[in-house]
């Protein structure tokens, strides 16, 4: 897993997510919702699997096929508050379109929703 957190100029919080949890068997996003995390969204962050191998041989430093064994499962949740798809818009793009969405703040958040479907031992309290 990578992360990487920034501030936002309301004072929040973005983390960028990578990959599956340490044991290979849960989403991050999955393991994020026995927290609570007031004010967090969801990003969908999405590319397209010949996009995904590509960029796996280009790098040279990953194993092959690890692309294409993760992809459904760091996906599996299926819920965003806000999508971008590298594959087709460039980071700037894909900044653009995250950064148009924070002030809109939706609610339920996709942590909300996503938790209701948590078995209540994993729900957290409060």
């Amino acid at each position: 897993m990578t992360s990487v957190s920034a501030s936002q100029p309301s004072g929040g919080l973005v983390i960028f997510l990578n990959g599956t949890s340490s044991s290979g068997k849960s989403s991050i996003a999955e393991s994020l919702l026995t927290v609570r995390l007031p004010g967090w969204r969801l990003v969908g962050v999405h590319c397209a699997l010949p996009e995904l191998e590509r960029r796996e041989r280009e790098r040279g430093d990953r194993t092959p096929g690890l692309a294409a064994r993760q992809l459904a499962q760091v996906h599996a949740h299926g819920l965003y508050d806000v999508e971008c798809d590298t594959s087709v818009d460039g980071p700037a793009e894909c900044a653009r379109r995250i950064k148009d969405f924070l002030p809109r703040r939706s609610t339920p958040t996709a942590f909300e929703r996503l938790r209701t479907s948590l078995p209540a031992e994993r729900t957290p309290a409060g």
